[in-house]
C-alpha cells in the first residue's frame, strides 16, 4: 500500500494545479457515482435538512462536494510541492494578527477547524508559515496508509500527536505549540452539547476541556480554495475558556460559540464539508 501511494504522490506533485483539477474531478465523479446508495441519502438528507433546500440543489451541491474531495485528495498526496519558501505563493493568511497574539500569550493555541477544505494542507501551510503546529492523528488500521500520512504531514513540518496521548498534548501547549483539533466528528461519549445545524449534538470536548484546564488560547481557523486554485486560511479572534464560571457551564458555552462559527463557515463554503 505504501509504495502505491509513494507513488501517486509523487505523479501528483509532478502534475501541478491543472492536473489536480483534471483528475479531482473525475476522481469526484467516481466517488459520487460509486456512493453506496444509503450514504448517498444521508449526504443529500443532510443538505436539505441543514441549509433548508430542495433535492434538485442538494444533488447539485453533493456532487460538486464530491468534486472537492477528489481535488483535495491530489492536492493532498501533492503536499511535498509545498515548503517554507512558496508557501505564500499556495497559501495566504487572513487574520494572522489572530494567530500571532495567541501565539504571544506563551500558552501554545488550540486551533479549532472542521473536516472542510483541504484541512491536511490548513495545518501544513500553518507549519511553513513559520507557526508549531501540531496535529493530532487517529492512527489509521492500514500501516501503509498511516505511513504515509505521517510522511506527508511531517513533510509541512508538522509534528504529529496521537490522539489519546492527552499528557503530550499538554506538555507540547505548556512548549507554546499550536495544536490542530477537529471539533466537527459526532462524539457519543461526550457530555458537552451543542446546537449544529438547529439540532442538539454532542461534541468533541478536547478544546474545551484543555482550554479550560491550561487557560489556552482558542483560536477558530478555516481554509478555503479560491476559484484560481490557490488557498486561503481564515483565522477569527482568539477566545479563552471562562475560568470565573462553573466549569460545566463555561465548557458549553466556549464549545457553542466554536460550534456556531464552524456552522458559519460551513453556510459560507458548503461544498467544502464532509457531509
Amino acid at each position: 500500500m505504501y509504495i502505491l501511494l509513494k507513488t501517486f504522490s509523487r505523479f501528483s506533485t509532478w502534475l501541478g494545479p491543472s492536473g489536480w483539477r483534471f483528475f479531482g474531478s473525475g476522481i469526484g465523479s467516481l466517488i459520487w457515482w460509486f456512493l453506496p446508495s444509503a450514504r448517498r441519502k444521508i449526504l443529500l438528507d443532510n443538505l436539505t435538512q441543514s441549509l433548508q433546500i430542495d433535492v434538485t440543489e442538494a444533488r447539485k451541491l453533493a456532487r460538486e462536494n464530491c468534486r472537492h474531495m477528489g481535488i483535495m485528495v491530489m492536492e493532498t498526496m501533492a503536499s511535498p510541492k509545498l515548503n517554507r519558501q512558496n508557501i505564500s505563493d499556495w497559501v495566504t493568511l487572513e487574520g494572522k494578527e489572530h494567530l500571532d497574539e495567541a501565539l504571544s500569550y506563551n500558552k501554545g493555541a488550540l486551533l479549532v477547524t472542521g473536516h472542510i477544505g483541504n484541512w491536511e494542507w490548513l495545518g501544513g501551510a500553518l507549519a511553513l508559515h513559520g507557526y508549531p503546529m501540531i496535529a493530532v492523528m487517529t492512527n489509521q488500521h492500514n500501516p501503509g496508509f498511516n505511513r504515509m500520512i505521517i510522511e506527508l504531514r511531517t513533510g509541512m513540518d508538522m509534528i504529529v500527536n496521537s490522539r489519546t496521548d492527552v499528557r503530550d498534548m499538554v506538555r507540547r501547549l505548556k512548549d507554546g505549540k499550536f495544536i490542530g483539533l477537529l471539533m466537527d466528528q459526532y462524539a457519543p461519549q461526550s457530555t458537552i452539547k451543542a446546537e449544529f445545524f438547529g439540532r442538539e449534538t454532542t461534541c468533541q470536548p478536547g478544546a474545551a476541556v484543555l482550554g479550560r484546564m491550561q487557560n489556552a488560547p482558542i483560536v477558530p481557523v478555516f481554509i478555503h480554495r479560491e476559484a484560481n486554485g490557490k488557498h486561503r486560511i481564515i483565522a477569527h479572534p482568539v477566545r479563552f475558556v471562562s475560568q470565573e464560571k462553573e466549569k460545566d457551564i463555561a465548557l458549553q458555552e466556549i464549545t457553542q460559540d466554536l460550534m456556531t462559527v464552524i456552522e458559519a463557515h460551513i453556510r459560507a463554503y458548503p461544498t467544502e464539508w464532509f457531509w
